[in-house]
């Protein structure tokens, strides 16, 4: 008849620490082997801090017995102590005991973290089953892959670096070409720009541009047109030429042969501004006319009731 050894949890021998029988578990049909703890693996519990009172035997820390167990690791972080590792072999509700004595009483606020042995996962086949992790600002992170909800994804993530430094990931340096696409339900859309203003196109689908040097104008609204025979327009009232600018406008070309001062004005029927004098024979000026501005002239010398009213309107 066999028995499992007896022994001690450190070469101390210490008097509070009785020798314990190891465990037997059986491992295949007519095969028996003592129960170790797989030291290569254990995972973090929790963290804490020394409080006042603590001995070289014994870490006081209030409601540690909630988190630590018997056979516990005991890693400090920081003070005297910072990297040595000593196993708990009893649990209060505010201390625990130690395997061994220190080599003197840790300082209050010294940190420790709570470590835990843990058995290895591995396939049917003998292959570990691993987690990849990082550091992620300052934190443990475990690589996340979330294909219902990607905003959870937690990559690991990844950086190049040559002998100048930091590889930046673009088309350049991975010697791409861009190729767009115009055809097609899911068509390519690029704007054109200098960084800072872009290139306009009107509601015609015609593209804004300058030329040489000198502003390229495109017609920024349909044509206007009032015959006085028909249409008199009067010193009492504004008369609508245009509903609604189409575009912004920055030039008009206005050409009038009722032979009288009209008044060019800006905003809804009721709430007219004016905005310029018309004068006999027309006028070519720059203006500003925002997009879905209405347009309207009144008579200002006499009212005008022969001839006819004719208006470009232009965009730079």
């Amino acid at each position: 008849m066999s028995t499992a050894p007896k022994g001690y949890p450190t070469t101390q021998k210490l008097d509070r620490i009785i020798a314990d029988y190891a465990n037997v578990m059986p491992v295949s049909k007519n095969q028996n082997g003592l129960a170790v703890a797989a030291s290569l693996y254990v995972f973090e519990v929790g963290t804490d801090a020394v409080d006042a009172g603590s001995t070289a035997s014994n870490i006081v820390a209030a409601g540690i017995g909630l988190v630590a167990r018997r056979g516990d690791l005991i890693r400090f972080t920081s003070g005297a102590m910072d990297g040595q590792e000593v196993s708990v072999v009893e649990v209060a509700t505010n201390s625990v005991t130690l395997s061994e004595d220190l080599s003197a009483a840790p300082a209050a606020l010294d940190t420790f973290k709570i470590l835990r042995f843990i058995h290895p996962v591995a396939t049917s086949t003998g292959g570990v089953a691993a987690a990849l992790s990082f550091t992620r600002n300052g934190s443990f992170q475990a690589v996340i892959e979330d294909t219902v909800t990607p905003a959870n994804n937690r990559p690991l993530p990844v950086k190049l670096t040559g002998f100048a430094g930091d590889v930046s990931i673009n088309a350049a340096n991975l010697n791409l070409d861009v190729q767009l696409t115009a055809v097609g339900a899911n068509y390519d859309s690029i704007r054109i720009g200098n960084g800072t203003n872009l290139v306009g196109v009107n509601a015609s689908n015609q593209m804004l541009v300058s030329v040489g040097g000198q502003s390229g104008m495109v017609q920024s609204n349909p044509m206007a047109y009032n015959d006085y025979g028909s249409s008199p327009v009067t010193t009492a009232a504004y008369t609508q030429v245009v509903a609604s600018v189409s575009q912004n406008t920055s030039k008009i070309q206005i050409f009038d042969s009722s032979g009288e001062t009209l008044i060019l004005a800006l905003g809804g029927a009721g709430f007219e501004t004016d905005l310029m004098y018309i004068f006999p024979g027309g006028i070519e000026h720059n203006v500003v006319i925002p997009i879905g501005q209405r347009l309207s002239i009144k008579a200002k010398s006499g009212n005008a009731t022969s001839g006819y009213f004719a208006m470009n309107m232009w965009a730079y």
